[in-house]
């Protein structure tokens, strides 16, 4: 009976680490990225969820801001809109009010930003898990998705000041992460270098961090290789993040800025 408290007990505890960590990534990121590198089990959940219910307050306080941008700026008529007949007329005002639903200007993007963030994290850590093991990684995928997942901490502090943002200055957030360096209305692959560049900011530089902390204390990899490994995952995963903005830029021909986080 003493054998079996006695075993109990450090499995109770473990199962306690993942919430001290929270705070850890951010004031000790050392030694809780390699604490993390080190744990065999699947202990992602805890980073997403937290990502999950942040993105969701995200999407429901811009939400009421981008029904007022589309009242307040409302598409122009399409040519010869005063030849068409009173029906097509009233379709296309009943059209740009949907603009203003909240089926698309909350529902669609909450959705959105959330198959980004599951997706994002997924993506990522396979792409992880296969950069790491050609260089050398003896670690299984479970440490790839875990360290995606905790390294993505430094986006629920980006979210929070975000939500904070809007909710002060009453607007939603333009010109995210260093997308401002061109212009918005750029088309073709400028366009797509902006959206891939409205990713980057300091908390993608804070992330990438993490993951280097992380995957550097991985048997068999050395500090240059970690470097290599996150830094081709990240790009990599840049490319992909920025293909859904431009494909629905191009079908719909309108600027898309990101104003969730991807991964």
């Amino acid at each position: 009976m003493v054998q079996t408290e006695e075993l109990e007990a450090p499995a109770l505890a473990r199962r306690k680490l993942p919430l001290p960590w929270l705070i850890g990534v951010i004031f000790r990121p050392g030694k809780t990225m390699r604490a993390i590198a080190a744990e065999e089990r699947g202990v992602w959940f805890l980073p997403l969820l937290l990502l999950t219910l942040l993105t969701v307050a995200h999407v429901l306080v811009a939400g009421p801001l981008r029904k007022e941008a589309a009242l307040a700026a409302p598409g122009e008529p399409p040519p010869n809109f005063e030849y068409m007949s009173p029906e097509q007329q009233e379709q296309y005002n009943q059209a740009q009010q949907s603009k203003a639903s909240f089926t698309m200007t909350t529902l669609f993007p909450g959705i959105g930003a959330l198959l980004s963030l599951w997706m994002g994290w997924f993506v990522l850590g396979g792409i992880l898990h296969l950069a790491l093991t050609l260089l050398g990684s003896r670690s299984t995928t479970t440490t790839a998705f875990n360290l995606a997942a905790w390294a993505s901490v430094p986006f629920a502090i980006r979210l929070i000041v975000q939500i904070i943002a809007m909710l002060s200055t009453h607007r939603l957030i333009g010109s995210p992460g260093v997308s401002g360096f061109i212009a918005a209305d750029a088309t073709g692959a400028l366009m797509y270098v902006r959206i891939a560049l409205s990713l980057v900011d300091l908390y993608l530089i804070w992330q990438l961090i993490l993951l280097v902390i992380g995957a550097a204390s991985i048997p068999g990899l050395t500090t240059g290789k970690a470097l290599s490994g996150v830094l081709t995952s990240v790009v990599l995963m840049l490319v992909l993040a920025a293909l859904p903005g431009f494909i629905g830029a191009q079908l719909s021909g309108l600027d898309v800025n990101r104003s969730f986080f991807f991964f």
